[in-house]
This record gives structure tokens, sequence and C-alpha cells, in this order.
């Protein structure tokens, strides 16, 4: 495996430490940097930073072979942000459990945003075809379905149901992510919004549950799993 950390002034270890803190929970940049100088590390939190954009993304695209199959429930909702002031839209899905399916940042809340997060959602190995489709009164949803029923991506039978009390599991799964935006200050860049986003998801995911051999409530599972990922010894 690929060397990741070669060349780095401080160990894999604290740099995922660092990584892995800030993107499970509520502290900023600055109160992560300060967790590693109490422990004697002099990091600042722009080191943080450049860690994150480096190691975030790549733990994404490891992370993916990892997913248990999910339920064939589907919640889809879209919650809103601001990159630079303007309005963008983080569509998200979860199962009847509450595992994350898929995610999309988009600059426009239409029906070619809708499809393209619904192929998104199909094309995952992870997730079982929809038996039932669960959404808020969002009109691009039921065309959208219809469209991707006529191309036989979804079974004719899959129900759709629109309904805001029955995405109330969505719901609460977003507040995670808005409550990790408001504190980032938002954004300033679409790309680097997308990354940072990307980030805060599979970090989420793996502290969910719906990853192989890592129990939800197993911080210490998840710790090591985020290490072999990057092939970093016990």
């Amino acid at each position: 495996m690929k060397n990741r950390f070669k060349g780095r002034h401080f160990t894999a270890e604290l740099i995922l430490f660092c990584v892995r803190w800030y993107l499970k929970t509520s502290l900023s940049y600055q109160q992560v940097a300060e967790l590693a100088i109490e422990r004697g590390f002099p990091v600042n939190k722009t080191t943080i930073w450049r860690w994150v954009q480096h190691y975030a993304p790549l733990l994404r695209k490891k992370l993916t072979k990892h997913f248990k199959m999910t339920g064939r429930i589907h919640h889809l909702d879209e919650t809103y942000l601001k990159i630079k002031g303007k309005p963008r839209y983080l569509y998200r899905a979860v199962d009847s459990h509450g595992n994350t399916l898929d995610f999309l940042l988009t600059a426009k809340k239409d029906k070619t945003s809708a499809m393209r997060f619904f192929n998104k959602i199909i094309s995952n190995k992870h997730v079982r075809k929809a038996g039932i489709i669960v959404t808020e009164k969002n009109p691009t949803y039921p065309t959208s379905i219809r469209s991707l029923k006529a191309q036989r991506k979804l079974g004719i039978h899959t129900r759709h149901i629109k309904k805001k009390r029955a995405n109330n599991i969505l719901e609460s799964d977003h507040r995670f992510i808005k409550r990790k935006i408001r504190y980032s200050m938002w954004f300033q860049m679409f790309n680097c919004a997308h990354r940072t986003i990307s980030s805060y998801e599979s970090m989420h995911m793996i502290c969910k549950g719906p990853v192989k051999h890592v129990a939800k409530n197993d911080p210490v599972a998840q710790k090591r799993f985020v290490e072999n990922l990057f092939g970093v010894a016990a």
C-alpha cells in the first residue's frame, strides 16, 4: 500500500486523529489544533485544514467497498446551504435504519439535480433497489421516479410516499451535517464545499454503523478501521 504520510512532519496516527476529530465532532480547526497542542504537538489550525482537505477525500474513496447492504426503504430529501453567499442544495438519502445511501451537492433544486441524485444512489453496489421511496412534496421527485421506472432503473412496483412526517428519520440525520456546516461558517468555494461535506458524510457513516465489522458505539473500532484503511499499523 502506498505510504500517504511520507515526508510529513507529524506521524500518521496524529494526522488521522486530527482528521477524525474534526470530521466527527462540532470542533473547529482551532479547537482540534488545541487538542494536539495539549498532547505536545505544535500544530496550527491551517495545518489541520490542509490535512482534512488532503486525507478526507481519500477516506471517502477507500470507504466505498466496506459498506453493508442497505434496506429497501429509501428516504430522500434536500437541505439548504450557502456557498459564497449563494443558495446551494445538499441532496441526501438514508434507508429505514438511518444508514446513508448517498448525497449530492448541487447548485439548483430541479429535475436534473434530482435525476442525478437518483442515478448516483442506484449506481452504488451496496444499495438495494428501492421498494419504497419516501420524500416530501418536492415536485421533481415524482417525475424523476416515473422516468427511472420507464428506464427500468427502478422497479415498476416501487411505491412513492410523499409525506413529511414519514421522513423524520432523515430530518433527524440532517442535523449533524447542518451543525457541521454552520460551525464551518459556510463555504467560499463550491469544490472546497464538496470535498469537505463529502468528508463529513464519510465520517458520519463510519460512526452510524453501516460499515462492515465496525459497531455504531465503538469509537476504538472506528479509530482502528480508519487507521487500517490508510495502512497504519495498530
